[in-house]
């Protein structure tokens, strides 16, 4: 019962902006803890892997960051989906064969679903959204940027954290599918794995987003190694993204294309720094990070940073050592098993796009993240072999 509650959050969790419908997410984590506390009860014991100790080490560089805090209450609020996260991580990582195997399969129904949703919204709706704003003479460029230029983004509030999202999807999704063709192991599971990876790769055109595409080519590149069957693959995805500059590029909206982007970045960034040169150690404090045009610094390392201190940033980048080491360890292997290393790729992915967005902030997206980094551990030589 409570394992399926737990499935049930997960389910929903990227359905639902926690920025837009604040008061439904502290239901959805409340729902998560409790069902997580009955769920952890006569639960195997966990033998501690180099990630779960430098995830512990997180948890308590969140704790420091909470009581240093410039504003106590403020992080007080904010600090609650973190540890939920946590508590997922955790959670997975307690999980036997076959809950993973379940699991795996809500992530795919889940991520089919969206892609539906957001396609639905972007041909259907989104046009009466556009009149809607037009008729009560309502001024919101950057939605009307998304809404006229055919940018898909719903559920979530922006077509990066959709592409980021989708992203970590594709790759789990390719891995599964190339392993699953290997083993000459054809199911329902890798039929709906394909309807899956066919509409996402449609979905991550229509968010025209190239910090996407770009994250997206970069893990692609380490999953298939530049082996020539691929090469087509990683062709496809280059013209995809040189498209998407085009079409951003030709507009009469400044705000609208690359360089914009770029150039908002790069002073975001200016500025996050003049954040940590105030703080440098303790940081400001979970939820107190804030900047002159914006909530986020659109990189999440230095926002981790000025943010939550420097034991969260040295924390985060050791995550980032182990999942890298893991690729490592897994190429090296006489015989690659492309499930395991599409999951350690899909996590490396979300570190890749952290570096010119903010989707670690965001639990609708980062839920997804914890998920698959819990996946990549094992305690028994085999135990990974989920599919």
């Amino acid at each position: 019962m409570w394992w399926n509650t737990i499935l049930t959050c997960i389910f929903i969790r990227p359905f639902l902006s926690e920025i837009t419908y604040r008061n439904l997410d502290l239901i959805l984590n409340s729902i998560f803890l409790i069902s997580s506390l009955f769920y952890v009860k006569n639960r195997r014991k966990l033998e501690f892997t180099s990630l779960d100790k430098t995830i512990i080490l997180f948890s308590i560089s969140l704790l420091i960051s909470l009581f240093l805090s410039t504003n106590f209450l403020n992080s007080l609020k904010e600090i609650y989906k973190y540890f939920s996260l946590i508590i997922l991580f955790f959670i997975v990582r307690t999980a036997d064969k076959e809950e993973k195997r379940t699991l795996l399969f809500i992530i795919i129904l889940s991520a089919l679903l969206i892609n539906i949703y957001s396609l639905y919204s972007l041909f259907f709706v989104s046009r009466y959204v556009l009149n809607y704003l037009n008729k009560h003479r309502i001024s919101f460029p950057f939605a009307e940027e998304f809404l006229f230029r055919q940018r898909a983004f719903v559920p979530f509030i922006s077509p990066n954290l959709l592409a980021n999202y989708l992203v970590m999807v594709i790759i789990i999704c390719l891995g599964l599918i190339i392993q699953k063709i290997k083993r000459n192991n054809i199911d329902n599971l890798i039929l709906l794995t394909m309807i899956c990876l066919s509409i996402c790769l449609l979905s991550l055109f229509f968010t025209k987003s190239i910090g996407g595409f770009l994250t997206l080519f970069f893990s692609l590149l380490l999953l298939f190694l530049i082996k020539k069957k691929y090469l087509p693959l990683i062709t496809i995805i280059l013209i995809s993204l040189l498209t998407i500059t085009i079409i951003r590029t030709k507009t009469d909206k400044d705000f609208t294309t690359p360089l914009f982007s770029l150039q908002k970045r790069l002073s975001y960034w200016d500025e996050t720094i003049s954040v940590i040169k105030g703080h440098p150690i303790r940081g400001v404090g979970i939820g107190n990070f804030i900047l002159k045009e914006t909530l986020s610094a659109h990189n999440s390392y230095l926002q981790i940073w000025a943010e939550m201190g420097m034991l969260s940033l040295i924390s985060w980048l050791t995550m980032a050592g182990i999942v890298i080491k893991n690729i490592k360890t897994q190429l090296n292997l006489k015989e690659l098993n492309y499930y395991h290393l599409g999951l350690t790729i899909s996590g490396l992915a979300f570190f890749i796009h952290n570096l010119i967005d903010f989707s670690f902030f965001i639990p609708q997206a980062s839920h997804l993240w914890w998920v698959i980094i819990a996946l990549t551990q094992t305690n028994h030589l085999g135990e990974q072999d989920v599919p």
